[in-house]
């Protein structure tokens, strides 16, 4: 490529990514305002997200790594009273999720009783699940904006969020899928995220939590 060309691609890619930042502005200005409740089983952690619809997506994802925790989850609460998490894997494998901006996410009641899991010790990102119904709740990446919430939880008003969409469907457990999506491409998810970088440190994220290990749980497991 000449030097020419290389100017006038990084000319253009500027211009298209202006402009897809003009066009999200304007369809934000726009974009209804979603509350939503939040609610583990038993009902001691309650909480709401209260986000513009343009600012979220709903997000179907067939990862073996969301099945590990959730399936660990599930076994921390064998012989009690706890809600069976394999509830939150659903027919072919995935989770339902709806990601928001960190600080649309807020807890009214039973910060205490939020737990923290990671795949191993400093490595993954960071997984909340409820400590007294033992069910999944949230995962968050340290440096980004975004929370991805466990549908589950949610009353119906979740269905008025962006999406959904869907990702890692070369991991589900079933195919053909039952009910297929659109898939989540890099720049569905860039455009969505990018936007929320500063609120990387927002939301009632509790990193200093002594975390649960999840990755016993993970059939392709290496000591």
């Amino acid at each position: 490529m000449t030097s020419d060309n290389l100017t006038l691609a990084v000319v253009a890619g500027t211009a298209g990514i202006l402009l897809a930042m003009v066009v999200r502005t304007v369809k934000r200005s726009k974009s209804p305002v979603i509350e939503c409740k939040l609610a583990c089983p038993c009902g001691a952690i309650q909480g709401k997200i209260c986000a513009k619809r343009e600012d979220s997506l709903r997000v179907y994802c067939y990862c073996s790594d969301c099945r590990n925790y959730t399936t660990a989850v599930a076994e921390q609460g064998k012989g009690t009273t706890a809600t069976p998490t394999k509830k939150y894997i659903h027919s072919c494998g995935e989770c339902h999720l709806v990601m928001v901006c960190k600080n649309a996410l807020t807890i009214e009641k039973g910060q205490d009783k939020i737990k923290l899991a990671r795949k191993r010790p400093d490595t993954g990102m960071h997984r909340y699940y409820a400590g007294c119904c033992q069910v999944p709740l949230m995962n968050v990446v340290k440096p980004m904006g975004f929370v991805s919430v466990y549908e589950d939880n949610l009353d119906d008003e979740k269905e008025k969020f962006d999406g959904p969409l869907q990702s890692f469907t070369e991991n589900a457990i079933k195919t053909p899928l039952d009910d297929p999506r659109p898939d989540l491409s890099v720049l569905s998810f860039l455009s969505k995220q990018i936007p929320l970088l500063p609120w990387k440190n927002a939301g009632p994220f509790d990193y200093s939590l002594p975390p649960a290990f999840y990755w016993e749980h993970d059939p392709k497991k290496t000591k």
